[in-house]
This record gives structure tokens, C-alpha cells and sequence, in this order.
């Protein structure tokens, strides 16, 4: 491969629409045969070890089951989760503990995306992501779980049992958090969507969320009970045999308690790469073959493909370390243990002590070649400075996150060329652009010593 080193570069990009990113990247050069190597390990890396973040459970007020149509709402129960599903999420960092959000809209109107109530460290990518139309007299009130995962989850019938035991422990969490009504939050309550981490039980609480599940698992609601004008020995009867037909529909489905009312659970997608392709192409220098990799990555606008490539890579470098780590391990051995070596070995025990010393060896010449390369980085930064070719990349090159690179593609600004002629006014009145972004933009510009125009007085 010579004395190149691989490199990564965006050829293009695109954004069609907020949940759909683009991006074209050129990586190597690589010795022959080690391309499709690389290329096959990032694109199942890309696909499969990714983290996103998707709303798990719902829970309905009013709803029974996924079939029914609710009174002044045009979709079904089914067709509201379907675009529940949907609805495009991110984080600012990984969770490791379920969220709660919460949704509570009254007619006439559309209910999108942009009308969830949301902990301040999640968001929704597209704000206009349809959800439900509502009419006059429609209402729609619900409560819903988001978590970080990878790949999907898919729930089946068999392991409900399972699964409501999980997911009563962090509901009983999540309510503790959010206070002691039973009822949805406001959506004009500031604290509905106050996210914390710890959880502070309390007599009252527990009390709350015991009534709460006895209401929903296996027991009738007291306030929609069917029986309600009977007598009371009549309400025993009715009750007993209703009881007995659960108790043959849960053999059925190999569960022993039937679900709760109007608690939904959702087969989440969380893998925010949607597609990977990739082209390997073979380039002759200097009489020595190399391969290039070409590759195509399309995510949901929740991260950068850039990015996507970085966290890809990162995971295989984390996969594969422990293999390096035990190979140099076999070596290590302490001069207690080489003192007990019989005479006959003595050759061995020397050709170990060569082999370590050959270790120190490499790891000096590893640390004089970090201080090459740290001096070389210099030097291309100088370069940068008299390298009018720069200002001809694409953006996607740039360092930065989904919200900035999103904003800055809908602004038809696609080359740092097209990015300097803008100053930071301009630019904070590009839609979905603030102050963060805008630094998150400087910080990287000034990297490569690029500035920003400067603000006209």
C-alpha cells in the first residue's frame, strides 16, 4: 500500500428531507483484497450496531384494543401506532434508562410529531410527521415509553408474560417520577416532560401505582364497569365466569394474566442507518495496485452518515481489541515466573525475553510515530491556508452533527465555499439553526483556520 494512509472523504451528499440524510465517501487506498473486507465489516457494523432511540409502549386513554376506532379521531387505534412507529427520535446522548413522554391534544386540528411532550435531551427530527387527525369532539390522550436499542424489537404472544412483568417495573418507575395522577399530564404543565433520573417513592405513590395495575391487570376499571346496575351477587357471578374465560384464553396464549387496557407495545425500529451500499474500484500508482472503497449511506436524519461511519468503525475497533490484547498478554511473563523455569528451557525463557524487549521496542517507535504525526497534522493545516481546493469540498466533510449539516443542505449551502460567504447573522435566520449550531459550525471552521464573514455593522 505504500506509504499512503487511508483516508475518508465525502464526495457528495444530500438531504432529501429531514429523515432522509445521503452521503458518498471515498475510503482508502487499500491493498488488494483488504477492501471488500473493510467495506463488508463497516456496512454490517452501519446496519446492525448502530444505537437509536424509538417510542416502545403506548398507552391510550379509552382505547381497549388496536381495532377500535376512538370517538372524533379518523385513524384506528393500529393506524395511530403505526405512525407512532414512525416518528423519528434522537438524543443528545445514549439513554440507559426508559424515558416517558406524554401527548395530549383536544379537536380540531392535526396532530404531528411537533405536539409530543418530550424530556429536554430527546427530539423529534421532523416536526411535521403525521400522527392523527382529529375533529371537534376528538381528543387524543396518551402516555408513551422512549428507550435507546439496537436493530428492532418484535413482541410476540408467547413472551407477553414476560414482557408486561419488564415493563410494569419501569412504568411503576416512570410514574414515580412524574407525580401521583393517575390521569396525563397537561400539555401546558411545564413539569410534564421534567425528566430526572432518580426516582423518590413515597406511601402515597406506591398506593397509586398499586391501584393503578390492579385496574388494568386481570380487574375490571371501576369507573367503566359493565356491571354497575347489578346486584352484587350478580356481579360475583358475572365476574367469575368473565374470570374464567380469561383464565382459558391465557392457556391459549401461554400467559397467565391478561393485559392491560389500553397499554399497547410497539415493535420499535431503532437502527438509524436505513441502506448501505458500497463499490470497490481498483487504481494502479507507481505500478503498485490499490483498492478504493465507494460508499453510500442513507440514515433517518437522526445522525450524520459521517458520523454513522465514525460510531461504525469505532465498534469494530472495540470488537477486535480484545483479540489484540490478548496476544500481547501471552508474552507478559514477571521474573518470578521465568526464575522457576528449569535449566533445559533456559533458551526459552530467553527467546521470551527477547520477544519483550522487541515489544518495548515497538511501543517507543509507536509513540516517536504519534509525534510525527502530530507535527505532520501541522503541516497540512499550513497547507490548508494556501489550498484554494478546499473551499471546493463538500460540507459533509465537516465535522458536525445532524441539526447544523440538516440546516445548512436546506439552505442549498453545500461547499465550505458556499459556507464562508455567509456571516453568523445570516446564518442564525436559516430555519432550525441556533446558537449552538452556530458554534458547533466555528469551532469546526476554525480547525482548518477558516472564519466566517464578518457581520456587516
Amino acid at each position: 500500500m505504500g506509504e499512503e494512509s487511508v483516508l475518508l472523504s465525502c464526495i457528495d451528499s444530500k438531504v432529501s428531507s429531514p429523515i432522509k440524510f445521503y452521503g458518498r465517501f471515498e475510503l482508502g487506498p487499500f491493498a488488494p483484497s483488504n477492501g471488500l473486507t473493510v467495506a463488508n465489516a463497516l456496512r454490517r457494523s452501519l446496519l446492525s450496531q448502530l444505537t437509536g432511540t424509538a417510542i416502545t409502549n403506548v398507552e391510550i386513554t379509552g382505547a381497549v384494543h388496536e381495532y377500535e376506532t376512538l370517538i372524533g379521531i379518523r385513524e384506528s387505534i393500529l393506524d395511530i401506532l403505526l405512525n407512532l412507529k414512525q416518528v423519528i427520535l434522537a438524543s443528545d446522548f445514549e439513554l440507559f434508562t426508559p424515558q416517558i413522554g406524554f401527548l395530549n391534544v383536544k379537536g380540531p386540528g392535526i396532530v404531528r410529531a411537533r405536539d409530543l411532550q418530550l424530556p429536554n435531551f430527546i427530539y423529534y427530527v421532523d416536526p411535521d410527521q403525521y400522527i392523527a387527525t382529529l375533529a371537534v369532539n376528538g381528543h387524543l390522550n396518551l402516555k408513551f415509553v422512549v428507550a435507546c436499542g439496537k436493530n428492532h424489537i418484535t413482541h410476540h404472544p408467547g413472551d407477553h408474560e414476560s414482557h408486561l412483568n419488564h415493563n410494569e417495573k419501569d412504568f411503576s418507575n416512570l410514574l414515580i417520577r412524574k407525580g401521583h395522577n393517575n390521569q396525563f399530564s397537561d400539555s401546558s404543565s411545564p413539569h410534564a416532560i421534567k425528566a430526572t433520573q432518580k426516582s423518590y417513592p413515597n406511601v402515597e405513590t406506591n398506593h397509586f401505582y398499586q391501584h393503578w395495575k390492579e385496574e388494568r391487570v386481570g380487574k375490571i376499571p371501576p369507573s367503566t364497569s359493565e356491571f354497575n346496575g347489578l346486584k352484587s351477587t350478580e356481579k360475583n357471578v358475572c365476574l367469575s365466569n368473565q374470570l374464567l374465560d380469561k383464565d382459558v384464553n391465557n392457556q391459549i396464549y401461554g400467559s397467565s394474566r391478561s393485559p392491560k387496557i389500553g397499554y399497547f407495545t410497539i415493535d420499535a425500529i431503532f437502527m438509524p442507518v436505513t441502506r448501505v451500499n458500497y463499490l470497490i474500484e481498483s487504481q494502479v500508482k507507481k505500478n503498485i495496485t490499490n483498492e478504493r472503497i465507494i460508499l453510500e449511506v442513507w440514515t433517518n436524519g437522526s445522525i450524520h452518515p459521517r458520523q454513522a461511519i465514525h460510531l461504525a468503525a469505532k465498534s469494530l475497533v472495540q470488537l477486535f481489541l480484545p483479540f489484540q490484547q490478548m496476544k500481547t498478554s501471552m508474552f507478559q511473563f514477571s521474573r518470578s515466573d521465568l526464575s522457576k523455569v528449569p535449566p533445559e528451557s533456559k533458551s526459552k525463557s530467553k527467546s521470551n525475553a527477547h520477544i519483550n524487549d522487541q515489544l518495548k521496542q515497538d511501543e517507543l517507535e509507536k509513540k516517536y510515530n504519534d509525534v510525527e504525526s502530530i507535527s505532520n497534522q501541522r503541516q497540512i493545516k499550513q497547507k490548508v491556508k494556501i489550498d484554494s481546493r478546499i473551499l471546493d469540498l463538500d460540507i459533509g466533510n465537516l465535522d458536525l452533527t445532524s441539526r447544523p449539516y440538516g440546516s445548512l443542505k436546506q439552505a442549498n449551502i453545500n461547499t465550505l465555499n458556499d459556507l464562508l460567504s455567509y456571516s453568523r447573522k445570516q446564518l442564525l435566520q436559516l430555519p432550525n439553526l441556533g446558537q449552538r449550531s452556530l458554534k458547533q459550525i466555528e469551532k469546526t471552521l476554525h480547525l482548518m483556520n477558516l472564519h466566517l464573514q464578518s457581520d456587516s455593522p
